[in-house]
């Protein structure tokens, strides 16, 4: 989660390294789950991806809680990809 970076200073200061952070957004294409949707659910956690997901599962594919099996939340859970 913590990167660094190199910023110009000004001409008469040499280069300095700075540190700085950014978060890495947790996405997995629908299509990749096997639907056929083009739609990118994202979160800032696997977690946050799974539960978004599941929204977008029951609301725009009439998925019910039930038909997503501990198995396929597996499946899903390892398509899910930093980025």
């Amino acid at each position: 989660m913590l990167t660094y970076g190199l910023i110009r200073a000004p001409r008469n200061v040499s280069l300095i390294w700075s540190t700085f952070s950014y978060h890495l957004m947790k996405t997995i294409n629908c299509r990749e789950a096997g639907f056929d949707c083009d739609y990118v659910v994202k979160g800032e956690t696997e977690e946050e991806v799974m539960k978004n997901g599941g929204e977008h599962a029951m609301k725009v594919h009439g998925m019910k809680e039930e038909d997503m099996t501990p198995e396929m939340k597996q499946k899903i859970r390892g398509l899910i990809r930093s980025s």
